[in-house]
């Protein structure tokens, strides 16, 4: 049975007080662009209704499973870039929702003056189609200089990339929904990472004690349960 906890014991004072003063950033796919279900549709489109395969969300069990369906597939030379070329298309990144339970919590930072950095792994050509999406949702008073990201219009995926600016800005807390990353991030910088809940995370334990799962408040939003995760660990540290 799932334990709830008691929002009403987390100090959300003592907790906007800690982002202030070390910083808090998201990475946008899987964190506040919900970007997963596009890069699947793309993927049937392009791939799985030809091969008569199509997949489905909860065939999303892994953070890069469209590699391993690629390597399946005689016809991909380059299974890895094959993948990358959906999850970074224009396509997908300029028509993402939100993840359920983000605006919620940007306002509500926002309200207190707080501003997430927005730190991803996206190469460098996609930049016009992230700033595009910001803008769209956000209006044209977002600061844009609050998306980093690799500005090189012919780089690659970087996984370095997010846990170098971290530690570059030193961010004190980072959301994230790639464990891979997350454990990259503790290793290369001083930030504690909250893992939003995806399928594609949902069966991880953690690694070290500076990445924390939600427990406890799964009965709420993905953004909502992760940012109550965080006040909680804020609270009783």
């Amino acid at each position: 049975m799932i334990e709830r906890r008691d929002i009403t014991k987390l100090d959300l004072v003592k907790t906007v007080e800690t982002l202030k003063r070390d910083g808090v950033s998201c990475d946008i796919d899987g964190v506040e662009a919900a970007t997963a279900f596009l890069s699947l549709r793309e993927y049937n489109l392009l791939h799985g209704y030809k091969k008569g395969n199509p997949k489905v969300m909860d065939d999303v069990k892994e953070y890069g499973i469209m590699i391993n369906w690629f390597r399946e597939d005689p016809e991909i030379v380059d299974p890895a870039e094959e993948a990358v070329s959906i999850w970074n298309s224009r396509q997908v990144i300029e028509n993402a929702q939100r993840v359920e339970g983000f605006l919620s919590f940007a306002q509500f930072l926002s309200g207190k003056g707080i501003s997430p950095y927005r730190i991803t792994s996206r190469p460098g050509y996609t930049y016009e189609w992230t700033k595009s999406w910001y803008l769209s949702k956000y209006g044209p008073n977002f600061d844009l200089n609050l998306i980093r990201m690799q500005r090189d219009i012919n780089s690659i995926t970087n996984p370095d990339f997010k846990a170098q600016e971290i530690k570059k800005l030193g961010i004190g807390y980072h959301f994230e929904d790639s464990f891979e990353n997350a454990e990259l991030i503790v290793a290369k910088s001083d930030a504690t990472v909250v893992i939003v809940p995806q399928p594609w995370n949902m069966n991880y334990e953690p690694t070290h004690p500076r990445i924390l799962i939600t427990e406890g408040f799964q009965h709420r939003m993905k953004m909502i349960s992760a940012f109550l995760t965080l006040a909680e660990h804020i609270t009783y540290q």
